[in-house]
């Protein structure tokens, strides 16, 4: 999967407006590492209901190489709403804001929140969820991609 397709059009959550270009520019970067791209935004109430399980399962699984982008709608959201969100959660994944909506409505024409992509260490993407997982759900997914 090439990470680098959509991540340039993002700003990084907390580091202001600096270009995650030249952190994920290299495509290479999340080789052989399982990877859950994750939509969300702040007043979705399924993603919500969703983000303590992912919270729960990145801190669990992180140390075998598991990575989270967490995608935040903001072109449709606040910032201090964003702000709040993370903070309640605490989410320590990378949070990457879509501030025009160029990756959510362009590169991935998202059709409904919250909305995951779960990518094997082969690069490839191994299930699309659309909609609120539990969390043996996420369990299970995430078992997936980490064989």
């Amino acid at each position: 999967m090439n990470y680098s397709a959509f991540v340039c059009h993002l700003s990084i959550y907390g580091e202001g407006a600096k270009n995650p270009c030249t952190r994920y520019r290299d495509t290479t970067q999340f080789r052989g590492q399982p990877v859950l791209i994750n939509f969300w935004a702040s007043w979705c109430p399924p993603c919500r209901l969703e983000m303590p399980d992912l919270v729960r399962v990145y801190e669990a699984h992180k140390a075998e190489g598991f990575v989270i982008l967490g995608i935040n709608l903001t072109f449709q959201d606040a910032l201090p709403d964003i702000q709040a969100f993370v903070q309640e959660f605490g989410m320590t994944f990378p949070v990457l804001l879509d501030e025009k909506g160029e990756v959510t409505q362009r590169l991935y024409r998202l059709q409904g929140l919250p909305l995951s992509v779960f990518v094997n260490r082969d690069g490839d993407i191994a299930r699309i969820q659309i909609g609120a997982m539990t969390g043996a759900q996420i369990d299970e997914f995430v078992r997936e991609i980490l064989k």
